[in-house]
């Protein structure tokens, strides 16, 4: 892509694949960013927040339709899991002195007698 300035002179700008969550100036300004533009973005990565979608990026940076139809294929956003939650089984035990147990008290400890393995 390229963009004539107010000089017009004609500049060219590379695009790839890049995480915005990521980006750095000079990636920024490579893709057709403006100053303010990073800025705003780096303001927002500071406040501790992420971008999640390419219409965020342009609610942040401000950037203009026709170069956010330009870069948009090229966003690489991470993608999310949801793990499943682990169920917490709860186990109520009784405390007993080791010294008044007999020999059958100990058969329903988990690891003693014939119930574990």
């Amino acid at each position: 892509m390229s963009i004539v300035t107010e000089n017009n002179v004609e500049q060219k700008f590379q695009h790839y694949k890049f995480n915005p969550n990521y980006l750095t100036d000079f990636k920024g300004y490579s893709l057709g960013l403006s100053t303010e533009e990073i800025n705003a973005l780096f303001e927002y990565r500071e406040a501790g927040n992420f971008v999640n979608s390419s219409l965020e990026f342009q609610k942040v940076t401000g950037v203009s339709d026709s170069l956010l139809k330009t870069i948009d294929p090229y966003f690489k956003f991470p993608e999310f899991k949801t793990l499943p939650q682990k169920t917490i089984i709860k186990k109520h035990f009784e405390k007993a002195d080791v010294n008044l147990a007999n020999p059958k008290d100990f058969e329903n400890v988990y690891g003693i007698g014939e119930n574990w393995g």
